[in-house]
């Protein structure tokens, strides 16, 4: 008995995701990913819910969608990425406040954020003190985003605007420390590309917004300068247990 109501939720299966997946139900698993078959078996072996394999199928499915419409594997689509979120408050560097030794971090509130390799958020400014900052991780981290702050508003709001004479300019420090200065587009996804400074700002120039690739830019340009100047024995090991960079604090040509 027990056989046959598992063969009975095996067919019932198989029909919910054949006909998520636009196949006849006679054929099971036609045209589904491998990948996305063993999900499924998983999440069936783990108890889950019909309505949450359902999600994750559609889910599957719209993916896949979205990667042939892009074109060959790896490939950007260009302007194809839109922000899933509006930004609004641009950082707004300026240049008066930038003292070296001098600045801290602050958020949106006013309140000082502390060194970390996590990337500079929405609202975050830089301040000027009346006295020296002791701390030298504070200081680097305000020498980061000083560096970094105008490239932020550059592409994620000016980037129409922004002359290429000052976007090279912006980032001549990231080419003289061959920081972004290679790029590489081949990858099998989206997510295994990264673009050079000069790459980044040509290719959102001519085709629009595009938010993974220019966040992706923006963030391992920024992680890999404070791994540079923050002291050697920063930690850098993310919430997924991973170091990218062991030995920090190798300093900056300027």
């Amino acid at each position: 008995m027990i056989r046959k109501y598992v063969q009975v939720g095996l067919v019932a299966l198989c029909v919910l995701s054949s006909q998520l997946w636009g196949q006849q139900p006679q054929r099971r698993g036609r045209g589904m990913p491998e990948s996305a078959r063993q999900e499924v078996e998983k999440m069936r072996k783990a108890g889950a819910t019909h309505q949450k394999i359902r999600e994750f199928l559609e889910k599957s499915r719209k993916n896949m969608r979205s990667q042939k419409r892009s074109g060959q594997p790896g490939k950007e689509k260009p302007g194809g990425n839109k922000s899933p979120r509006q930004f609004t408050i641009p950082h707004a560097l300026d240049p008066a406040l930038v003292k070296e030794g001098y600045n801290l971090v602050v958020d949106k509130n006013g309140n000082e954020v502390l060194p970390q390799g996590r990337p500079f958020q929405e609202g975050y400014k830089l301040t000027k003190t009346t006295v020296t900052v002791k701390s030298h991780n504070k200081r680097a981290y305000a020498k980061v985003f000083a560096i970094m702050a105008p490239m932020r508003d550059a592409l994620i709001f000016n980037v129409k605007t922004t002359t290429r004479d000052e976007w090279l300019k912006m980032t001549a420090i990231l080419e003289k420390n061959k920081i972004k200065t290679k790029q590489w587009l081949g990858g099998p996804t989206p997510r295994d590309n990264y673009y050079s400074s000069k790459g980044i700002f040509g290719y959102l120039k001519n085709n629009g917004p595009d938010y993974h690739p220019m966040m992706k830019y923006l963030e391992e340009a920024e992680l890999e300068l404070k791994s540079r100047v923050f002291s050697k024995d920063f930690d850098f090991t993310n919430p997924q247990g991973v170091n990218p960079y062991p030995d920090p604090g190798q300093g900056l040509i300027e």
